[in-house]
């Protein structure tokens, strides 16, 4: 629906400034969707595979062709220039950045247009300005500079990753011993509150209604479950009936 739109008002535009192509004709359009996602894609392809069955008055005919980048059978090859600019986006690794910055700089060479290079190298400064703070890469003009100055500093780049990730690391262990640390009081708690509980039981009801109602209550650890077992001892009679009322807990 969306993509009908657009098409709408860039016909729209084109008649109220009157452009056409001879003969009052408007330029044709061909819709493509450029799609990086991992899922698979599934929405429909044509507009008219939304509309029910039976209307013949009106007929959608707006479709796309669909290039779904990392879906087998229709991703492009794996120099396509288009292919690496999606990888360079969605690169994690310094390695795999120069890696595929080398592969597009050998592409845009072979394809001996000066325009596509000044291209490339400003939307390369663009993105590694994004993903590498503390480097002015506007000082860096050409896609042989740039990949230069991201070889120079890609080891020490690894290496402030490498550090990160075991700093974050010692802080998750720390936070895991904390929360260790946080689990086993409460279970200790809560194994106190059940020797309570089962002492209380063994008074009022005996030793056998004891054994029985402390297999049902072992593992539990919830102090808001513990306090109903507490209520159910209190308003229970008889053995019997408190083993059956805490038989839900």
């Amino acid at each position: 629906l969306r993509l009908s739109g657009q098409m709408n008002l860039v016909y729209r535009d084109l008649t109220l400034n009157r452009r056409s192509l001879g003969k009052n004709r408007l330029a044709g359009m061909v819709p493509i969707v450029i799609y990086t996602g991992k899922r698979r894609w599934t929405a429909c392809r044509a507009l008219s595979e939304m509309i029910e069955e039976g209307v013949t008055r009106c007929q959608f005919e707006t479709s796309y062709e669909l290039v779904d980048v990392w879906r087998e059978g229709t991703r492009p090859d794996e120099d396509n220039m288009f292919l690496l600019l999606c990888q360079l986006e969605r690169g994690t690794t310094p390695t795999g950045l120069l890696k595929t910055t080398k592969v597009l700089r050998r592409r845009v060479t072979e394809a001996g247009s000066k325009r596509l290079e000044e291209t490339c190298a400003l939307w390369l400064r663009g993105l590694f300005g994004e993903r590498v703070p503390g480097v002015n890469w506007e000082d860096y003009e050409t896609m042989e500079q740039i990949e230069g100055a991201l070889e120079a500093i890609s080891k020490d780049w690894t290496d402030q990753w490498q550090a990160s990730a075991r700093k974050e690391g010692r802080k998750e262990g720390r936070r895991a011993g904390r929360r260790e640390g946080r689990q086993e009081e409460r279970s200790r708690a809560a194994a106190m509150q059940r020797s309570i509980l089962h002492e209380e039981v063994r008074d009022r009801f005996g030793k056998a209604v004891a054994a029985s109602f402390a297999k049902v209550i072992a593992r539990v650890e919830n102090p808001k479950k513990l306090v109903q077992v507490t209520l159910r001892i209190a308003a229970s009679e008889s053995g019997d009936e408190l083993l059956e009322s805490v038989q839900s807990i």
